[in-house]
């Protein structure tokens, strides 16, 4: 958050920039109509998209949209069931954990029979999905995917299956979102009991 200067009054503004993808958060219609100005005359930009209860917009893969209340919500929907219907899993029945022990420990039996290289790849990219869905707008799914993602070098018989296990979790979970709730700021805050929600014993 910046309070600008530039001979003039002063602008308040809030920028979140990832490379080229700048997200811009103002307190007026001036200040917005300023910052754009300034970001236009130094750079090409492919214009100004305006966040509204009828419209959404996509930063970074990120679905960004308001509800009814108008409080800002992130969620990676679109791209889940994209994922779903990859795996032709789109009209699948929904699990309640993204992952239990007893898959673990199918896992870690199965590691005898190693998965060829297209098995591998297969699985390694599950991995890769499920983890930027953890690293962004599911990070209930940090647990399974950080386990999964232990077995990304030698993975073998029972990990296709996990992952199958996982993306039936996400058909009941694609609609989860994070929301950026007014006056809300103690921040974001995940909870788990020391077996990590059964998975430990």
């Amino acid at each position: 958050k910046s309070s600008v200067e530039a001979d003039g009054p002063e602008h308040e503004v809030v920028i979140l920039c990832h490379v080229d993808d700048p997200l811009i958060m103002t307190q007026s219609e001036e200040d917005e109509d300023w910052t754009h100005s300034m970001i236009e005359g130094e750079f090409d930009t492919k214009g100004r998209r305006h966040l509204k209860k009828d419209s959404v917009i996509d930063f970074l893969s990120m679905r960004l949209s308001l509800d009814q209340e108008g409080e800002v919500c992130v969620d990676n929907q679109d791209k889940i069931e994209a994922f779903l219907e990859q795996e032709g899993l789109g009209q699948c029945n929904p699990t309640a954990l993204p992952i239990t022990e007893a898959i673990v420990k199918a896992i870690a039996e199965g590691r005898e029979e190693l998965y060829e290289a297209e098995e591998k790849q297969r699985f390694q990219a599950h991995v890769g999905q499920f983890r930027w869905l953890a690293d962004t707008t599911h990070p209930t799914l940090s647990v399974a995917a950080s386990v999964l993602g232990s077995f990304t070098s030698k993975p073998g018989k029972g990990c296709l299956e996990a992952t199958r296990h996982v993306f039936r979790w996400l058909q009941g979970a694609k609609k989860q979102c994070l929301k950026r709730l007014d006056g809300y700021l103690a921040g974001l805050y995940v909870a788990s009991d020391s077996d990590l929600a059964g998975l430990y014993q």
